[in-house]
């Protein structure tokens, strides 16, 4: 499923000023899936540890640290290696960890060519969360047009952005498709496991 997102995630990677990534937004809009997927294309290795369901993990990154030592214990944790530049860590639910920041800014500080991102479901506290120690992205449920590239709709995607750029009209035919997916829109929403569960349905 294309997100408009991932080329945020793909500018973030190749950024050397980059810093620990936050990816935010409401429950079930895809933060998990968008990021192991953007991992898993464009990194040798993903590391995913969930801190809601890792106890162990959570416990442990409670508790002050040194940074060289996170890192073994997170690397040892996720069973993968843990590489500047060709592995990807990702910690899910850091909203379970308040000082989570704290560690966070710590371990880029000693060690900035780590590649980090983490998911927090919500809206991160700005108190906490500094836009100058992280690089926050928001996921928000698909628009129409990410729903169209869901749906395999993209002549129309390109008929619907050619004719809205030099703002000529469409014709009759394109006009009453480009509406009949837009009321499926309104009525499927944009949530990702709607969308698919929707494409999954048998041919009626």
């Amino acid at each position: 499923m294309r997100r408009k997102c991932t080329d945020s995630l793909i500018y973030w990677k190749k950024n050397p000023g980059r810093k620990p990534l936050i990816l935010q937004g409401l429950r079930q809009t895809g933060k998990t899936w968008l990021l192991m997927d953007f991992g898993n294309k464009q990194y040798e290795h993903t590391l995913y540890i969930n801190l809601e369901t890792d106890r162990s993990a959570a416990d442990y990154l409670s508790v002050p640290h040194d940074p060289q030592e996170v890192l073994l214990f997170l690397e040892t944790c996720a069973g993968k290696p843990l590489r500047p530049a060709s592995s990807l860590l990702i910690l899910d639910n850091i909203q379970c960890i308040p000082q989570i920041s704290t560690l966070l800014t710590s371990i880029a500080l000693d060690f900035p060519q780590y590649h980090i991102a983490s998911i927090y479901k919500g809206v991160v506290n700005s108190d906490s969360f500094s836009v100058h120690d992280f690089d926050i992205l928001t996921l928000y449920p698909l628009d129409f047009e990410e729903f169209l590239w869901a749906n395999a709709e993209f002549a129309l995607t390109r008929e619907i952005r050619n004719h809205f750029s030099d703002f000529s009209p469409m014709g009759k035919k394109l006009h009453e498709k480009a509406l009949s997916q837009f009321r499926l829109y309104l009525i499927i929403g944009g949530m990702p496991a709607a969308i698919m569960e929707y494409k999954s349905r048998p041919p009626a």
